[in-house]
Protein backbone atom coordinates (compact mmCIF):
# COMPACT_ATOMS: atom_id res chain seq x y z
CA UNK A 1 0.00 0.00 0.00
CA UNK A 2 1.60 3.07 -0.77
CA UNK A 3 0.13 6.22 0.82
CA UNK A 4 2.28 9.62 -0.14
CA UNK A 5 2.52 12.13 2.47
CA UNK A 6 0.42 15.18 1.07
CA UNK A 7 -0.93 16.96 4.50
CA UNK A 8 -2.15 20.68 4.06
CA UNK A 9 -3.85 22.62 7.04
CA UNK A 10 -4.30 25.55 4.92
CA UNK A 11 -7.76 24.46 4.32
CA UNK A 12 -9.03 22.72 7.11
CA UNK A 13 -12.17 24.09 8.02
CA UNK A 14 -12.15 22.92 11.81
CA UNK A 15 -10.52 20.37 14.06
CA UNK A 16 -11.98 17.69 16.57
CA UNK A 17 -12.49 14.69 14.38
CA UNK A 18 -14.14 12.29 16.22
CA UNK A 19 -13.18 9.15 13.65
CA UNK A 20 -15.89 6.88 14.66
CA UNK A 21 -16.92 6.04 11.25
CA UNK A 22 -15.21 5.82 7.16
CA UNK A 23 -17.01 7.62 4.56
CA UNK A 24 -16.19 6.29 0.76
CA UNK A 25 -16.70 8.54 -2.23
CA UNK A 26 -16.08 9.24 -5.29
CA UNK A 27 -14.42 12.51 -7.30
CA UNK A 28 -17.76 13.15 -9.30
CA UNK A 29 -15.64 13.98 -12.43
CA UNK A 30 -13.70 11.59 -15.14
CA UNK A 31 -9.96 12.41 -13.42
CA UNK A 32 -7.70 12.49 -11.00
CA UNK A 33 -7.82 15.31 -8.29
CA UNK A 34 -5.08 16.94 -6.73
CA UNK A 35 -5.55 15.95 -3.63
CA UNK A 36 -7.30 18.03 -1.43
CA UNK A 37 -9.68 21.01 -2.28
CA UNK A 38 -8.97 24.54 -1.30
CA UNK A 39 -11.85 26.09 0.96
CA UNK A 40 -12.32 22.65 2.94
CA UNK A 41 -14.15 20.77 0.54
CA UNK A 42 -12.75 16.64 -0.12
CA UNK A 43 -11.61 14.05 2.09
CA UNK A 44 -8.91 12.66 4.01
CA UNK A 45 -7.33 10.73 1.85
CA UNK A 46 -7.54 10.57 -2.69
CA UNK A 47 -6.75 7.24 -4.46
CA UNK A 48 -5.75 7.26 -7.70
CA UNK A 49 -6.55 4.72 -10.53
CA UNK A 50 -3.47 2.95 -9.90
CA UNK A 51 -4.00 2.47 -6.66
CA UNK A 52 -1.53 5.27 -5.33
CA UNK A 53 -3.06 6.77 -1.96
CA UNK A 54 -2.80 10.48 -1.03
CA UNK A 55 -3.07 11.57 2.59
CA UNK A 56 -4.38 15.22 1.95
CA UNK A 57 -5.72 16.04 5.71
CA UNK A 58 -4.95 14.52 9.11
CA UNK A 59 -7.45 12.58 10.95
CA UNK A 60 -8.46 15.43 13.69
CA UNK A 61 -9.02 17.89 10.69
CA UNK A 62 -13.30 18.18 10.14
CA UNK A 63 -13.68 18.45 6.86
CA UNK A 64 -17.03 19.83 4.30
CA UNK A 65 -17.48 16.19 2.98
CA UNK A 66 -20.81 14.74 4.33
CA UNK A 67 -23.22 17.66 5.01
CA UNK A 68 -26.32 18.56 3.43
CA UNK A 69 -25.29 21.98 2.94
CA UNK A 70 -28.88 22.90 3.01
CA UNK A 71 -29.57 20.70 -0.05
CA UNK A 72 -29.85 17.41 0.07
CA UNK A 73 -31.68 15.16 3.37
CA UNK A 74 -29.94 13.59 6.37
CA UNK A 75 -30.15 10.05 6.11
CA UNK A 76 -27.95 8.44 8.61
CA UNK A 77 -28.76 9.14 12.65
CA UNK A 78 -24.98 9.41 13.60
CA UNK A 79 -22.52 10.35 10.82
CA UNK A 80 -21.66 13.57 9.54
CA UNK A 81 -18.56 15.93 9.01
CA UNK A 82 -17.31 15.69 12.49
CA UNK A 83 -16.71 11.80 13.56
CA UNK A 84 -16.18 10.78 9.45
CA UNK A 85 -13.12 9.55 7.96
CA UNK A 86 -13.72 10.61 4.26
CA UNK A 87 -11.85 8.59 1.49
CA UNK A 88 -11.93 9.76 -2.58
CA UNK A 89 -11.91 7.18 -4.91
CA UNK A 90 -10.87 7.99 -8.48
CA UNK A 91 -13.71 7.18 -11.44
CA UNK A 92 -13.61 6.45 -14.34
CA UNK A 93 -17.41 6.79 -17.06
CA UNK A 94 -18.03 5.47 -20.40
CA UNK A 95 -20.75 7.68 -20.84
CA UNK A 96 -21.97 11.12 -19.64
CA UNK A 97 -19.61 12.11 -16.81
CA UNK A 98 -22.09 14.95 -15.96
CA UNK A 99 -24.82 12.66 -14.45
CA UNK A 100 -24.14 10.53 -11.76
CA UNK A 101 -26.87 8.29 -12.33
CA UNK A 102 -24.87 7.39 -15.88
CA UNK A 103 -24.84 3.10 -15.78
CA UNK A 104 -21.33 3.03 -16.58
CA UNK A 105 -19.44 4.87 -13.96
CA UNK A 106 -16.82 2.46 -12.59
CA UNK A 107 -13.55 2.31 -10.28
CA UNK A 108 -10.87 0.10 -11.73
CA UNK A 109 -9.33 -2.64 -9.56
CA UNK A 110 -6.45 -1.66 -7.91
CA UNK A 111 -8.03 2.00 -6.78
CA UNK A 112 -10.77 -0.59 -4.98
CA UNK A 113 -8.32 -3.18 -3.49
CA UNK A 114 -5.96 0.03 -2.40
CA UNK A 115 -9.32 1.66 -0.38
CA UNK A 116 -10.10 -2.10 0.93
CA UNK A 117 -6.66 -2.20 2.85
CA UNK A 118 -6.93 1.56 3.55
CA UNK A 119 -10.03 1.29 5.07
CA UNK A 120 -8.60 -2.09 7.50
CA UNK A 121 -5.94 -0.02 8.43
CA UNK A 122 -7.85 3.16 9.30
CA UNK A 123 -10.45 0.03 11.35
CA UNK A 124 -7.69 -0.93 12.92
CA UNK A 125 -5.66 2.09 14.34
CA UNK A 126 -8.88 3.73 14.88
CA UNK A 127 -11.21 1.05 16.31
CA UNK A 128 -14.14 1.82 13.53
CA UNK A 129 -16.26 -1.20 13.04
CA UNK A 130 -17.05 -2.27 9.72
CA UNK A 131 -20.70 -1.46 9.83
CA UNK A 132 -19.66 1.62 10.51
CA UNK A 133 -17.78 1.82 6.76
CA UNK A 134 -20.31 3.83 4.59
CA UNK A 135 -21.20 5.71 1.15
CA UNK A 136 -21.47 9.01 1.00
CA UNK A 137 -25.21 7.95 -0.38
CA UNK A 138 -25.99 6.25 3.13
CA UNK A 139 -25.25 9.27 4.98
CA UNK A 140 -27.20 11.73 2.83
CA UNK A 141 -29.32 11.69 0.08
CA UNK A 142 -26.15 12.38 -2.49
CA UNK A 143 -25.27 9.33 -5.53
CA UNK A 144 -21.83 9.18 -4.39
CA UNK A 145 -19.76 7.09 -5.27
CA UNK A 146 -22.17 6.32 -8.12
CA UNK A 147 -20.26 2.52 -9.17
CA UNK A 148 -21.58 1.78 -5.71
CA UNK A 149 -24.82 3.76 -5.83
CA UNK A 150 -25.07 1.97 -9.31
CA UNK A 151 -23.85 -0.92 -7.81
CA UNK A 152 -24.48 -2.63 -11.50
CA UNK A 153 -20.81 -4.26 -11.75
CA UNK A 154 -20.11 -2.04 -14.86
CA UNK A 155 -16.53 -3.27 -15.85
CA UNK A 156 -13.85 -3.64 -12.88
CA UNK A 157 -16.30 -2.03 -10.38
CA UNK A 158 -17.45 -4.06 -7.54
CA UNK A 159 -21.03 -3.75 -6.24
CA UNK A 160 -21.43 -2.44 -2.77
CA UNK A 161 -22.22 -5.92 -1.04
CA UNK A 162 -18.77 -7.20 -2.99
CA UNK A 163 -17.03 -4.42 -1.11
CA UNK A 164 -18.49 -4.83 1.78
CA UNK A 165 -17.94 -8.39 1.98
CA UNK A 166 -13.84 -8.24 0.62
CA UNK A 167 -13.56 -5.19 3.82
CA UNK A 168 -14.87 -7.92 6.34
CA UNK A 169 -13.02 -11.16 4.34
CA UNK A 170 -9.83 -13.13 5.27
CA UNK A 171 -6.08 -12.25 4.70
CA UNK A 172 -6.45 -12.15 0.85
CA UNK A 173 -6.83 -8.15 1.02
CA UNK A 174 -4.64 -7.77 3.92
CA UNK A 175 -0.89 -6.08 3.14
CA UNK A 176 1.84 -7.63 4.82
CA UNK A 177 5.08 -6.41 6.09
CA UNK A 178 8.74 -7.05 6.00
CA UNK A 179 10.87 -7.63 9.35
CA UNK A 180 12.45 -4.34 10.09
CA UNK A 181 14.55 -2.74 13.16
CA UNK A 182 17.03 -0.36 13.34
CA UNK A 183 18.87 1.07 10.01
CA UNK A 184 15.64 0.04 7.50
CA UNK A 185 13.88 2.72 5.83
CA UNK A 186 10.92 2.45 3.28
CA UNK A 187 7.34 2.41 3.65
CA UNK A 188 7.27 -0.93 6.41
CA UNK A 189 9.09 1.82 8.45
CA UNK A 190 6.75 4.73 7.78
CA UNK A 191 3.71 2.41 8.66
CA UNK A 192 5.34 1.60 12.32
CA UNK A 193 5.94 5.29 13.04
CA UNK A 194 2.38 6.24 11.91
CA UNK A 195 0.75 3.40 13.75
CA UNK A 196 3.03 3.74 16.86
CA UNK A 197 2.35 7.38 16.28
CA UNK A 198 -1.45 7.25 16.87
CA UNK A 199 -0.96 5.61 19.81
CA UNK A 200 1.08 8.31 21.42
CA UNK A 201 3.75 6.04 21.56
CA UNK A 202 6.49 7.14 19.12
CA UNK A 203 6.95 10.95 19.11
CA UNK A 204 9.69 11.25 16.10
CA UNK A 205 9.11 12.37 12.54
CA UNK A 206 7.55 10.31 10.29
CA UNK A 207 10.48 10.17 8.21
CA UNK A 208 10.64 5.67 7.16
CA UNK A 209 13.87 5.61 8.78
CA UNK A 210 14.02 2.98 11.71
CA UNK A 211 16.24 5.07 14.09
CA UNK A 212 16.75 5.16 18.29
CA UNK A 213 12.83 6.86 18.35
CA UNK A 214 11.47 3.94 16.87
CA UNK A 215 13.62 1.54 18.36
CA UNK A 216 12.67 2.86 22.09
CA UNK A 217 9.01 3.16 21.20
CA UNK A 218 8.86 -0.76 19.39
CA UNK A 219 10.01 -1.64 22.49
CA UNK A 220 7.55 -0.14 24.77
CA UNK A 221 5.06 -1.47 23.16
CA UNK A 222 6.16 -4.79 22.86
CA UNK A 223 6.79 -4.57 26.36
CA UNK A 224 3.29 -3.43 26.93
CA UNK A 225 1.93 -6.15 24.75
CA UNK A 226 4.26 -8.75 26.62
CA UNK A 227 5.72 -9.59 23.58
CA UNK A 228 9.26 -10.44 23.35
CA UNK A 229 10.97 -7.24 24.08
CA UNK A 230 13.52 -6.99 20.85
CA UNK A 231 12.93 -3.54 19.26
CA UNK A 232 11.88 -5.81 15.95
CA UNK A 233 8.81 -5.84 14.35
CA UNK A 234 8.95 -8.82 13.07
CA UNK A 235 5.13 -11.19 12.70
CA UNK A 236 4.43 -11.18 16.16
CA UNK A 237 4.65 -7.28 16.61
CA UNK A 238 3.07 -6.71 13.23
CA UNK A 239 0.36 -8.57 13.95
CA UNK A 240 -0.35 -7.01 17.23
CA UNK A 241 0.03 -3.38 15.82
CA UNK A 242 -2.59 -4.19 12.96
CA UNK A 243 -4.84 -6.79 14.41
CA UNK A 244 -4.52 -9.27 11.46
Amino acid sequence: MNIINAVDHRYVPAWGNKKQYVAIHYLGVVGQNNRIQPGGYGAHYYIYWDGTIYQAAGHDAVLWQVGSAGYYTQKHPKANNYNCIGIEMCAKCDGNAGDAADPTWYFTTETQEACIQLVKRLMSELGIAADHVLRHYDIVNKRCPAPYVNNNRYRTSWTWDEFKAKLEGGKDYMFTCRQIGVGDQGNDVLLAEEILSARGIYKGALDKSFGGQLDTAVRFYQRDQKLAEDGICGPATWNSMIAL
